[in-house]
């Protein structure tokens, strides 16, 4: 099955978008997507590669967000997060246990009484579909401007890690 889809104001789960197109094959469970691209309020979004549904064989995703909002992932992490992200990255695995790993740059980070202006990070997340809650992150990168628990700290260079909820830092 070969498919050509132009979209006009959508919604693909709690992502509004004014605009999206989609021309993909779909074939033996698996979907090649030669080109998406959705567009709205919340989110700028490319992607091409294929996506297995037999939840045996590893999908692969190359994504470019021109633009995203990160409150946006408040569904994953539990917790309210405000901010902008521009990043390029993989998605890969089976659907069940997804693994994005790319860079991104962050603008105006806000959550949990932390405070960012800007950071450049390379990131590594692992994401069990049925229970987002429980993904697990590392990241490492530069953050501008940052404040924490009522302290200003003009810049910082490490690593840090999400797992179900808690957060580490080195």
């Amino acid at each position: 099955i070969t498919t050509q889809m132009m979209l006009e104001s959508s919604r693909v789960r709690n992502i509004p978008l004014d605009s999206a197109t989609l021309n993909s094959t779909l074939h033996n469970g698996t979907l090649t997507v030669d080109e998406f691209h959705g567009a709205g309020p919340t989110i700028d979004l490319q992607a091409t590669g294929r996506i297995e549904f037999d939840d045996s064989r590893s999908s692969q995703i190359d994504y470019t967000i021109t633009r995203g909002d990160l409150s946006l992932a408040k569904d994953l992490i539990g917790r309210d997060v405000s901010g902008n992200i521009a990043t390029t990255g993989q998605m890969t695995g089976p659907l069940s246990r997804v693994r994005l790993q790319g860079t991104g740059t962050l603008n105006r980070v806000e959550s949990s009484g932390l405070k960012a202006l800007a950071a450049e990070l390379t990131y590594d997340a692992t994401v069990p579909t049925d229970a987002p809650e429980k993904m697990s992150v590392t990241v490492d990168g530069h953050i501008t401007s940052l404040e924490a628990l009522g302290e200003e700290i003009t810049a910082a260079t490490g690593n840090a890690s999400y797992h179900a909820g808690r957060i580490v830092t080195s």
